[in-house]
């Protein structure tokens, strides 16, 4: 039995491969991927030059915002079987101290399904020991452990967004809003949008802030007014969602908008190389405090499925542009461009 997967094979390069289907292992599932989003940590790695080379034209399935159905088992688990899932796509040792002490999110040696975290090199050595690959393809080897289950009220295409809105949920959690507090979000790509989605249903009164038009009056469909960096006025809370060569101002900029007392949370990353100069006597005389997060935990996907599941997330106006797997480089291609968000990738027939 064979199965279509899409591989970067090169700087920027897409192949389609007709791969045979692996058969599980123990302790992990066959899923039949029905739908997938695409990361800005997939463009990341398709145009990372260095990357191609290291993988000396050895192919990775990337994809780690994906969601199925379970169907086969390495034992035959009847209770697994027929399973609709999203992933958590990030594979934790269990042996360091932060997943010894509670905190698998901070794992010292991680490794990610589709290249979702860790060395993608050694990501793309799973498929030969373990059989583990990305969501771009049809099938996927996954660990049980790291299914997360999905009532039949969100669709597959929605729970292919549950990764990337449970770590909006991790970084809102993050923050510590106390009633009565405003917020900002700095950056309004789609996980800008989720932010102000997850505020929304908080009862939180927020503000997203970009400097392009188009992102800006995206805001007023997830429940906030949009404003220029300019026009940004004291919040209590600053989310910096903005990435890349956009980080670093949008930090700075949030920082200046900070009431006393306000938290500054990165939910983003810097381009390499690119550091902020911080006034930390300002930091200090009033109260202020920056929080740096990166993943989730399991009890943030868990509503995040939630979220889905009572339609407090508009997924459907993120999810653009739409694409069938096999288009999948016209997703990479179209990302940036306006009207742009989280890439939807069709594939199975039921997404």
């Amino acid at each position: 039995m064979t199965h279509l997967q899409m591989e970067l094979s090169g700087h920027r390069a897409l192949r389609a491969v007709e791969a045979e289907t692996p058969r599980p292992g123990p302790g992990h599932v066959l899923l039949a991927v029905e739908a997938a989003s695409l990361c800005p940590t997939d463009v990341k790695k398709w145009d990372d030059a260095a990357l191609a080379e290291r993988l000396g034209g050895r192919g990775l399935v990337l994809g780690h915002e994906f969601a199925g159905t379970v169907v086969e088992t390495s034992d035959g688990d009847e209770a697994l079987l027929g399973m609709r899932a999203a992933v958590d796509p990030v594979l934790r040792c269990g042996a360091c101290r932060a997943c010894t002490t509670g905190r698998p999110g901070l794992c010292t040696s991680l490794l990610g399904i589709g290249a979702a975290a860790g060395d993608p090199v050694a990501c793309a050595g799973l498929a030969a020991t373990t059989g583990i690959t990305g969501g771009f393809s049809e099938r996927a080897i996954v660990p049980a452990a790291n299914l997360i289950p999905i009532p039949a009220a969100v669709g597959f295409a929605a729970a292919s967004l549950v990764e990337p809105l449970a770590d909006v949920v991790c970084s809102v959690e993050a923050a510590g809003l106390r009633a009565g507090e405003r917020a900002a979000v700095i950056g309004l790509g789609a996980m800008g949008l989720l932010h102000l989605d997850v505020l929304a249903d908080r009862g939180v009164q927020a503000v997203g802030v970009d400097v392009r038009d188009d992102r800006l009056a995206q805001a007023s469909a997830h429940g906030a007014p949009g404003v220029t960096p300019e026009q940004l006025d004291e919040v209590d809370v600053v989310f910096v969602v903005a990435g890349g060569a956009g980080h670093v101002p949008a930090a700075l900029r949030g920082l200046e908008a900070l009431a006393p007392g306000g938290r500054v949370v990165l939910f983003s990353s810097a381009s390499a190389g690119r550091t902020a100069p911080i006034d930390t006597n300002r930091l200090h005389y009033r109260r202020q405090r920056i929080v740096g997060v990166v993943g989730f935990e399991r009890h943030h996907a868990a509503e995040a499925v939630s979220l889905l599941e009572r339609g407090a997330v508009a997924e459907e106006a993120i999810r653009t542009p739409s694409v069938a797997l096999a288009e999948l480089s016209d997703a990479f291609e179209a990302v940036g461009e306006p009207g742009a968000l989280k890439p939807a990738i069709r594939i199975g027939a039921a997404a």
